[in-house]
């Protein structure tokens, strides 16, 4: 697949197993050890399906998806067995490289699945226990006892699929599994959902409005920022919800079958000389970990007819946990410049080739349509967050998730806003923050909590109607000013000054 070409550019070398527990990092007391070896020993009893836990300090600069989905291959997890065999290929790795010491917001974390697995451990799942992994470790200052927890909770969903039952008691971390459909859906994200797609549909796309303002793209970009965040777990409205974050499993295509039949191959094959260029972008390549390859297809003829040829190809990719292609006309993405410049100035900061010629070679976006589409993203955003604070905000708990769910939005409008004020964005969110706060005028002390949390640090929780949110979405409110009163044929117009 696309990480082996990845893994040959950065020359990396998988190690050899060691048994079902590898920590070449050493960070895994013996106890943590031992206790991980009886569980997964007991899912190989009862189901031959197969859990691989795996420590390394240096994973080369690569993404540690990518890391666990070529150790999965390389080391073959999961049963081998007959077409139809449930068990076939029902393996998954997870991985840790811890940072230089617990807590230092350091520490990468990684579910992947075969294809044998991929079905019950989704990608929501994969999240879940990611963040309980990460929990555990810093309550318990021990990296051992965040893993234990992770491989009970892979041990469980194995458990549910093959109908057995676990012996021992499972740590106090791990929550209980939940009852399907006992979990309530919130009707008003709903009805902003029906407040801003309706008038988008009725204008079919059109680029217009008052001042041409929310024209360009209606629907279309949403769908584009939500890839490009790199379609996290979470829902809500405008095509991925507040997108970024998530991290799942993804499939590894078969950790027995493997091969260079990989998906850009097929395509290249199928299409022959329709093909004008496939691209991997995103996430993936900023080596987010996040699990989720974003990618861009580009091909002279798009109708109906000529994506026949690669449906199954594109229908086995995404049943691997990966987002389907974005796949434009040649025509089309030589237009698209003025609607989507967001996305397209994003992918030029990371991206791959793959396959063909290079689409951001050729192609231009000015400071005026960045402009209208960032003020178009913000403001939605902005009505989204204003109407979820107002559900969340007696809750600290749920306060504290919405503030670090779209914090990882807004940081991808931050970087845009960045660009539009003719600044370099960096990659590193604290001094992302620190820099859009000096260009914008915001208070950034008010995001010391969210990026503490989002740094996998420990943090108090706020509390109910804690001040720290009220301050953050006037932050919001602030940088919508700011891109609202923007020039952008010459020197910004100063926003509003507003409280903070």
């Amino acid at each position: 697949m696309i990480s082996f070409l990845i893994a040959a550019a950065l020359q990396f070398q998988i190690p050899q197993p060691q048994g079902f527990v590898n920590d070449f990092a050493d960070v895994v007391d013996p106890a943590a050890e031992r206790t991980m070896q009886a569980v997964i020993e007991e899912v190989r009893q009862k189901s031959r399906g197969e859990i691989v836990v795996v420590t390394m300090r240096d994973l080369g600069g690569r993404a540690s998806i990518e890391v666990a989905r070529d150790i999965g291959r390389a080391w073959r997890v999961g049963a081998m067995g007959v077409a139809g065999d449930r068990a076939r290929n029902a393996g998954v790795v997870l991985l840790l490289a811890p940072g230089q010491r617990l807590g230092d917001g350091r520490s990468q974390l990684a579910i992947a699945t075969g294809t044998g697995s991929e079905g019950f451990i989704t990608d929501a799942r994969a999240g879940r226990i990611r963040d309980v992994v990460g929990r555990t470790a810093i309550e318990n200052e021990s990296y051992g006892a965040g893993l234990v927890a992770g491989v009970w909770m892979l041990a469980q969903a194995y458990a549910e699929e093959f109908q057995f039952e676990l012996t021992g008691t499972a740590p106090v971390a791990v929550p209980q599994p939940q009852q399907r459909g006992s979990r309530g859906v919130s009707i008003v994200p709903l009805i902003v959902l029906l407040l801003i797609i309706l008038p988008l549909l009725a204008r079919g796309g059109r680029r217009g409005g008052p001042g041409g303002r929310y024209g360009g793209g209606g629907g279309t970009g949403w769908l584009l920022l939500g890839m490009l965040l790199g379609s996290g777990r979470h829902g809500g409205f405008g095509g991925g919800g507040w997108g970024g974050g998530g991290f799942g499993g993804g499939g590894f295509g078969g950790f027995g079958g493997g091969g260079g039949d990989d998906f850009s191959t097929r395509l290249e094959r199928e299409l022959g000389d329709n093909l004008v260029s496939f691209m991997l972008y995103g996430p993936a390549v900023r080596s987010e970990g996040t699990g989720k390859a974003t990618t861009l297809l580009i091909l002279r003829n798009a109708s109906p007819s000529a994506l026949r040829s690669i449906e199954a190809h594109v229908a086995g990719w995404t049943k691997k946990g990966n987002p389907p292609p974005l796949i434009f006309s040649q025509l089309e993405w030589q237009s698209s410049a003025d609607v989507f410049p967001i996305e397209i100035e994003d992918m030029r900061e990371a991206h791959v080739l793959l396959l063909g010629d290079d689409p951001l070679a050729e192609i231009a976006t000015t400071k005026e349509d960045l402009r209208r589409e960032l003020e178009r993203e913000i403001r939605g955003k902005l009505l989204q967050l204003r109407t979820e604070f107002t559900a969340a905000a007696s809750s600290g708990k749920q306060l504290g998730d919405l503030l670090v769910e779209s914090a990882r939005t807004f940081f991808v409008l931050f970087r845009a806003t960045l660009r539009l004020a003719g600044r370099p964005p960096p990659q590193e969110a604290e001094q992302l923050v620190g820099e859009t706060g000096q260009v914008v005028g915001l208070d950034a002390s008010c995001f010391e909590w969210i990026l503490t949390k989002i740094a996998g640090k420990k943090v108090p929780n706020l509390q109910d109607y804690d001040p720290v949110g009220d301050r953050y979405l006037q932050q919001m409110e602030r940088l919508a000013q700011f891109v609202d009163s923007f020039d952008a044929t010459g020197a910004e117009t100063a926003p509003e000054q507003g409280s903070n």
